[in-house]
């Protein structure tokens, strides 16, 4: 048997179901961010952007869901499944994708437009020299598969509220960053963090003007929309 290191690790799941959520999309991540992080190789994924046979066609909310619970498992590239609609005559019922078959755009276009302009491009580049710490769920009745439970520590001494998914970071520097993400797809949320000893200062990324803004260091509320994310950085004393 010979072994490779490749120079990256790309894989699709597709999580948008007509009857609900695919419960193993999470532990599909955890398996393939555990067989990259030995060797630093970049993980990327297919974000789902069409109906097809068991499968919904996904609204903005669940494009934001994919992309952010991807990034927290420490995600380094974001493709698409289907940029142009596949010919339903294949047999698998592929309709309204971005593109129709027909080649004009449709809703999801200008969704998916909207999501990489105004978020994953300019959060996304934060992201990118970052290294995947842990993935983490707070606030979660059952913990889903591939996700550890929230420990506390003296960064993160409590989160509370709604269920989110938290992905931690390192690196370059000395900063750690931390991606807040909502579990729910379809309903808003709030997650409440309260800072540990260790923080010298806190500060949240508004992709909008591409800079952090400082937020104190005892407590953080977020309020997020269905699918989404605040990116924070952390620095310690």
């Amino acid at each position: 048997m010979k072994q490779t290191t490749p120079e990256l690790l790309s894989f699709d799941r597709y999580p948008i179901l007509s009857s609900g959520d695919d419960a193993g999309y999470c532990a599909n991540w955890a398996a393939v961010r555990a067989a990259a992080l030995p060797t630093d190789t970049p993980t990327w994924t297919y974000i789902q952007s069409v109906g097809y046979n068991a499968h919904a066609v996904p609204t903005k909310a669940d494009l934001h869901w994919q992309i952010n619970i991807s990034l927290a498992f420490g995600c380094k590239g974001i493709q698409y499944f289907t940029w142009w609609t596949p010919d339903p005559a294949r047999g698998e019922g592929f309709h309204d994708g971005i593109i129709t078959v027909d080649g004009e755009p449709t809703e999801l276009y200008h969704a998916a437009l909207e999501v990489n302009t105004t978020w994953l491009s300019r959060v996304g580049l934060e992201l990118l020299p970052l290294r995947s710490e842990a993935v983490q769920a707070a606030g979660h009745a059952t913990v889903p598969d591939g996700l550890e439970a929230f420990s506390p520590d003296d960064e993160t001494a409590a989160v509370g509220g709604g269920a989110a998914v938290l992905g931690r970071f390192s690196g370059p520097g000395a900063d750690t960053h931390l991606l807040v993400a909502n579990w729910s797809r379809t309903q808003r949320a709030q997650v409440d963090l309260t800072w540990g000893s260790a923080v010298a200062a806190v500060s949240t990324y508004d992709p909008r003007t591409r800079r952090y803004r400082s937020r104190g260091t005892s407590r953080l509320t977020l309020q997020h929309d269905a699918g989404r994310a605040t990116l924070i950085r952390i620095q310690r004393r």
